[in-house]
């Protein structure tokens, strides 16, 4: 074999060699390709099943935002503003809210005595059925004198009664703000 022989052959086994490398390099490409293809339509699918609108998700943040707002004792309700109520001597007046109480909180009775008894209490009645053992019933009884604020702690009820009297049995004029918080 002549030497300029032996050149071509050596020239044609490197072209060979890089026909190869560059077909392998297209076919694995194409592969790649088809493949980011698939998992793009599988992403797209995916999105498409389990993807949320901006309107979802603000729904969905407020639902966690009311949800940690009545865990954290935030939310209230006004049952009463500055009711005026009249009872005779030996008398109370019973107050029953316009709502149940659907979770535990706290009811806060602010009573002033429009006719300066210091001897007003108010008192909270009530019973819950959420223990598996039985019942759980309340009767509390705070005084208040001329005026002040009293809080309840409460558990989820339907039949809550709050009385407010005096502790002599005379007779009283009040005014009375009740704010059940939850």
């Amino acid at each position: 074999m002549s030497k300029n022989s032996m050149i071509s052959l050596n020239i044609a086994y490197a072209l060979g060699i890089i026909i190869i490398i560059l077909f392998g390099a297209v076919v694995y490409l194409s592969v790649s390709i088809v493949s980011i293809n698939n998992n793009g339509a599988y992403f797209d699918s995916y999105v498409l099943q389990h993807g949320y609108s901006n309107a979802d998700y603000d729904a969905l943040q407020n639902q966690v935002n009311d949800l940690n707002a009545t865990a954290n004792l935030t939310k209230s309700t006004g049952w009463f503003n500055n009711l005026t109520i009249s009872n005779v001597a030996g008398d109370v007046v019973n107050l029953t809210p316009p709502t149940s109480v659907p979770y535990a909180g706290y009811v806060a009775v602010q009573v002033n005595s429009l006719t300066g008894n210091n001897n007003t209490a108010v008192e909270m009645i009530f019973s819950s059925a959420i223990f598996s053992s039985g019942t759980y019933n309340s009767d509390v009884r705070q005084p208040v004198g001329v005026g002040g604020t009293v809080i309840f702690t409460i558990l989820p009820t339907t039949n809550l009664v709050i009385k407010i009297g005096t502790l002599d049995g005379s007779a009283a004029t009040e005014t009375v703000t009740i704010v059940y918080y939850y």
